[in-house]
């Protein structure tokens, strides 16, 4: 799946899971970093995957279709079923299931690529346009749940003001 698609359908389970049981920020943080930043090791096979389809295929090797060619390739150890043992130790050492469970959920949307969904294909796109109606959904609602009386563009400009602001002050002090 596509890195957007992976994004979406963590933040997804992470409204959920806040709704549920309440998600700190280290709840957050287990979530992206196994249910997307396990990609990372896709980063590791360009090399190898260019200086095999770059001279047969030119800029078509960016094509959905071949990048999805490529398969199992593209895959390391972080998406091995084996790995799910060191998600486990993980998940228990630091106890919470949160690691775990965005593997899995990692791991599943991978499997649906190989069992029919496919790589950036309309399937693809018409789940990740429901997984984003969710997420403003479900956004709204930890919004609502978690500052009474705000709004979520009040939420967004509050949340730019205290991500940007003080960069922009350090910069010019």
């Amino acid at each position: 799946m596509m890195l957007p698609t992976h994004l979406a359908a963590t933040l997804v389970g992470c409204l959920l899971l806040a709704r549920w049981r309440g998600l700190d920020r280290e709840g957050w943080t287990l979530a992206l970093l196994f249910g997307v930043a396990i990609d990372v090791d896709h980063l590791l096979e360009v090399p190898a995957y260019l200086a095999a389809a770059w001279p047969a295929r030119g800029l078509a090797a960016f094509s959905p279709g071949a990048l999805a060619g490529h398969g199992a390739g593209w895959h390391s150890i972080f998406h091995a079923p084996a790995f799910g043992l060191v998600v486990a130790a993980v998940a228990i050492g630091l106890r919470t299931a949160v690691p775990l469970a965005a593997w899995a959920l990692h791991q599943t949307m991978d499997w649906a690529v190989g069992a029919g969904v496919g790589f950036a294909t309309p399937a693809e796109f018409a789940l990740l346009a429901a997984l984003l109606a969710a997420l403003a959904f479900l956004a709204r609602d930890h919004v609502r749940r978690t500052w009474p009386g705000w709004t979520v563009a009040r939420w967004a400009r509050a949340s730019l003001a205290a991500a940007v602001l003080p960069s922009i002050v350090r910069r010019e002090g």
